[in-house]
């Protein structure tokens, strides 16, 4: 853990080390951005049942797992669930480190995507019943004329409806 703490630090980034997987665990949630570096072969819990409960909790740090007890099945397996890379011990430290960037990149990624479904859904909150009737149309690709036959309104206050929320 300490030479994966140094290598880390040697490439500009901070990290934290853990014993074990329920002190991992024990660790007030992270905000930033960053990544799960797991063993396979961890005291108490396994790095894929760690894996697991970090999906269940919605622990969305993206995990790269780095072991000497691996094999491929475990690898598919690792990978299938959403591991960003699964190396054999010894590794390379170019080839960590370009792992634990394609992770940085990920949850970097996600977090934009996250927020920007946030700031969406908080527009949607703020429609009026009647504006979300009119949404539901636009979405399903119908004309102003039919909204308007629709709903029972004037076409002119259905694109009114659509220029008020435009701005």
């Amino acid at each position: 853990r300490e030479g994966l703490l140094w290598l880390v630090g040697s490439a500009g980034w901070q990290g934290e080390a853990f014993a074990s997987a329920g002190e991992f665990l024990a660790r007030p949630a992270f905000s930033g951005t960053g990544c799960v570096i797991l063993d396979v072969s961890m005291p108490g819990m396994t790095g894929l049942q760690l894996r697991d409960l970090m999906a269940e909790r919605n622990i969305s740090l993206p995990v790269v797992f780095l072991t000497a007890h691996g094999d491929v099945p475990m690898s598919v397996d690792a990978m299938k669930k959403g591991a960003v890379d699964f190396l054999q011990k010894p590794v390379n430290d170019e080839a960590l480190l370009q792992a634990i960037h394609r992770a940085l990149e990920r949850h970097a990624a996600a977090q934009l995507h996250r927020q920007e479904v946030e700031r969406i859904q908080a527009r949607l909150q703020r429609l009026t019943p009647r504006e979300r009737d009119v949404l539901e149309y636009v979405i399903g690709g119908c004309l102003n004329k039919q909204i308007a036959d629709a709903l029972q309104i004037a076409e002119a206050t259905r694109q009114m409806q659509s220029f008020h929320r435009q701005r």
